[in-house]
């Protein structure tokens, strides 16, 4: 009878044990350390370009998570930016209705998706991260939409600028979802 008192009373103790130290465990991952070259490498192996994003997080080595996203979030912005006024050029030089019009369209996608990085932000500052992930995916949504509806073959800066816009907004989306998993 004994045996069977104790069995349970050692049970307990484990169990207890257990759920004191399980949750600190379970936390391990805290968005708010230092991002470390391991987590850099976890980060990027699942983004659609990997090297690309080795090379804009490197720079954020020692910082914590939700400032990588910021600085990631000002670096899609100021590329949208960028991107705006490529086309803004392009739709001035053009004598070509249907690609003006084509023209026009990608520009207000590009406009909208400005809208979607700076709704990012404002997420990020709420911590609201499963809305930073939506909002990076509405941005990229964006971008495709303005490269299926150029009919002719878009100018290779044009291309470029939006690959590398889709590039930081998925950095920003695996972020997200690394934050998210971790609040």
């Amino acid at each position: 009878m004994l045996n069977f008192f104790v069995q349970p009373s050692v049970l307990s103790c484990f169990l207890l044990a257990f759920l004191l130290f399980a949750p600190s465990q379970l936390h391990a991952r805290d968005y708010r350390s230092k991002v470390t070259i391991d987590l850099l490498n976890e980060l990027c192996s699942k983004t659609n370009n990997p090297s690309f994003c080795s090379v804009v997080l490197k720079l954020n080595l020692e910082s914590t998570l939700p400032i990588v996203a910021q600085r990631t979030l000002d670096l899609a912005h100021d590329k949208a930016t960028t991107t705006l006024s490529l086309i803004g050029s392009l739709i001035k030089k053009t004598t070509d209705p249907e690609l003006r019009k084509e023209y026009v369209s990608c520009y207000d996608d590009y406009d909208k998706a400005i809208g979607e990085v700076e709704n990012g932000k404002k997420a990020l500052s709420s911590n609201v991260f499963y809305k930073l992930g939506l909002e990076a995916n509405h941005a990229i949504d964006k971008a495709n939409r303005c490269r299926m509806e150029l009919k002719v073959p878009a100018p290779n800066a044009l291309l470029s600028e939006q690959e590398e816009f889709k590039n930081l907004c998925n950095i920003i989306y695996v972020i997200s979802n690394y934050l998210f998993e971790s609040n």
